[in-house]
């Protein structure tokens, strides 16, 4: 813990996907053969209130992410997007987007390079309930929630990163989502010192 304290040295890979790719895309082709599915929009706590008064609740769902059951309401109070898909009232795929750079420094995440002034946004936490994987929840609440919004507001691409250990996380977004990896990262801390390095995939 002291040595990590004064230096640590992360890799991240880091993924593109755009949207203008899945315009097209047949509902009927990609809707689970599930009952009761239920897509929201939520980018607010007072939004989150509303939904759970119907006994949708996903601010306490103990998810990979959702560390002491408090990041996801911290995540709405800090500018971050949430997209969710539910069976009946019960949270199936989250997935969040960053949509500017103050909701990105406000997170402070890793400092990965995304043109939010330029039609792109940052994603992340995607999380799929294990009751439901491999069912194409997650892929159905990308195409048909959360990629209509954002082109509804011009954005067109979103950029993802995360660990390399994060093996589960780089399937979800190249596999189910259709993301394309771009670079590696190198982030690195010396004392109070952090460096960040995006080295695309194709350089050798």
């Amino acid at each position: 813990m002291l040595v990590r304290a004064i230096f640590w040295h992360d890799v991240y890979i880091l993924h593109v996907q755009n949207l203008e790719d899945s315009v097209k895309l047949n509902e009927v082709d990609f809707k689970p053969n599930i009952d009761n599915l239920t897509l929201a929009v939520i980018s607010t706590n007072k939004e989150a209130d509303e939904l759970e008064n119907y006994g949708y609740e996903f601010r306490l769902c103990p998810t990979t992410w959702n560390v002491n059951l408090e990041v996801y309401k911290k995540r709405l109070d800090q500018g971050t997007i949430a997209f969710c898909t539910f069976v009946g009232q019960e949270l199936a795929a989250i997935l969040w987007v960053i949509p500017n750079q103050q909701t990105h420094d406000r997170i402070g995440t890793f400092p990965q390079k995304v043109n939010y002034s330029n039609n792109e946004v940052s994603g992340r936490g995607a999380w799929s309930n294990p009751k439901y994987r491999e069912m194409g929840l997650l892929k159905y609440n990308a195409f048909f929630n959360r990629d209509p919004f954002l082109l509804r507001k011009g954005i067109t691409v979103v950029r993802y990163g995360g660990p390399t250990w994060n093996i589960v996380g780089h399937s979800l977004v190249t596999n189910g989502l259709g993301a394309i990896p771009y670079a590696k990262a190198h982030h690195t801390k010396i004392f109070w010192w952090k460096f960040w390095k995006e080295i695309p995939i194709n350089d050798k």
